[in-house]
């Protein structure tokens, strides 16, 4: 005798279940970074520091690199830089382009690796967001780490878009500036600042040349994968919906 099985053929699944199978195994690694995104995005932006007061002083007049160094602080989760910006000093439009950069220092705080850099536009094309023209760049992590980081713009000698110093109200919780001096390198061209420098005018409150801001986010604490289970099972649950005739 035949058995029953031979006689009925192969089972084939129903076709909504092998449309779903299809589905998830397509979707499985899209969905760990889809996860990471929402928990990203659904987090507003922060500027390392605040604008304050804005010194009617003229920094350093001289083509440089100039900026200023800090460690991390806070969350001891890594951050992702998203945004880099440079002071607008009246709001309307920026005289010339500048190059802004971020950098990790290396040992002896001498050199330092490029981990992003942009070209703020002149004008007003850049949004202005507190005092600062950004644009965005390719999200950076930038962990807790014995070295420090660096940031800082390139200006021109007499430029006209750096004729005051800006001060800074109050740092994010996650910054850690390092208050002892500014850092700047000179010459025409986009370098990391390891010099020490005076500070940017007479009055100014700290020696940093705070042209330079950046903006980030925190990376989402662990518990955030949770989220995707739920998120797969809701995804089960519309296709079978769609699936029904």
């Amino acid at each position: 005798m035949v058995p029953a099985a031979a006689r009925l053929g192969p089972v084939v699944p129903p076709p909504a279940q092998t449309a779903l199978n299809a589905l998830l195994q397509r979707s499985f690694g899209f969905g760990f970074v889809m996860a990471t995104l929402v928990a990203t995005s659904a987090q507003a932006d922060t500027p390392a520091f605040s604008l304050g007061t804005v010194l009617p002083d003229q920094p350093l007049s001289s083509p440089s690199t100039r900026g200023w160094q800090f460690g991390r602080g806070g969350t001891p989760n890594s951050i992702l830089v998203t945004q880099l910006g440079v002071f607008d000093s009246g709001g309307d439009g920026l005289v010339n382009a500048h190059q802004i950069g971020l950098w990790h220092a290396d040992p002896g705080n001498l050199t330092g690796t490029l981990l992003a850099s942009a070209t703020v536009p002149a004008g007003t094309e850049a949004p202005l967001i507190g005092g600062y023209r950004w644009v965005s760049v390719s999200p950076v992590p930038l962990p807790f780490s014995l070295q420090p980081y660096n940031v800082g713009a390139l200006f021109s000698a007499l430029d006209a878009d750096n004729l005051v110093a800006p001060q800074a109200s109050q740092f994010a919780p996650d910054i850690n500036p390092f208050m002892g001096a500014g850092k700047a390198a000179t010459g025409p061209e986009l370098a990391f600042p390891a010099g020490f420098s005076l500070p940017p005018c007479p009055g100014c409150g700290t020696p940093l040349y705070l042209e330079a801001n950046f903006q980030y986010t925190v990376v989402p604490e662990p518990s955030v994968w949770f989220l995707l289970p739920p998120a797969l099972g809701l995804l089960f649950l519309r296709h079978r919906k769609s699936a029904r005739p």
